[in-house]
């Protein structure tokens, strides 16, 4: 808290070597690895989540650190790397959030990469499944698939499921209404277009 990033590195390292059985070995590996983040010190983030992974075998943290080894990779731009470390989670811990986060992260993915039949099929079991945010980010990234394929009218149903069923969540409602408006716009609805960005206008100005 007082930016010695240096000295709780070193801190929470001895944490982590000397008391392995302690749950308090498995949040130093966490903090050590948000803090070579913070400095866009990829690699050390790497080497010390692989660490926590090998070395704390038991410890209920483990599809935490490889969720968090798989975001680093896509800090990085390594994106097969990351591919592969999502997948790993989805396998071997599928009853754990992390799991559901990775599916968001594969799904993400998937749209860049143009594979969007793979993408709709994490994102539409997440959207049933859940009615968290997590959910509302799936439904959400679910339009989004949609729209960049061009289907527009099912992107708006999809879209619309954001704001009937998940609209306790203001990013990804907000989200919603602006790509509700994109979505009008492709087929020349500048009546509900317009009716969409003034909803959001009003409510965020």
């Amino acid at each position: 808290n007082l930016g010695q990033k240096e000295e709780a590195i070193l801190n929470f390292e001895k944490v982590f070597k000397n008391y392995k059985t302690s749950e308090l070995a498995s949040a130093s590996v966490l903090e050590i690895g948000n803090i070579y983040r913070s400095q866009k010190n990829f690699n050390s983030a790497i080497i010390i989540y692989n660490s926590g992974i090998s070395e704390l075998k038991k410890s209920a943290k483990i599809p935490e650190f490889q969720y968090n080894k798989g975001i680093t990779f896509l800090e990085m731009s390594n994106f097969q790397e990351a591919y592969s470390v999502f997948e790993e989670v989805v396998t071997y811990y599928p009853q754990t959030i992390f799991a559901d986060k990775s599916k968001i992260e594969l799904a993400l993915i998937d749209i860049a990469a143009g594979r969007f039949t793979t993408a709709e099929q994490y994102l539409n079991t997440l959207a049933e499944k859940r009615t968290d945010e997590l959910g509302a980010k799936s439904q959400y990234y679910l339009g989004q698939s949609l729209y960049d394929q061009g289907k527009y009218n099912e992107a708006i149903t999809s879209l619309v499921r954001v704001r009937t069923v998940y609209s306790g969540y203001e990013e990804w409602l907000v989200r919603s209404y602006l790509l509700l408006g994109d979505c009008y716009v492709k087929l020349n609805d500048k009546r509900n277009a317009a009716e969409m960005y003034r909803a959001v206008v009003t409510k965020y100005s």
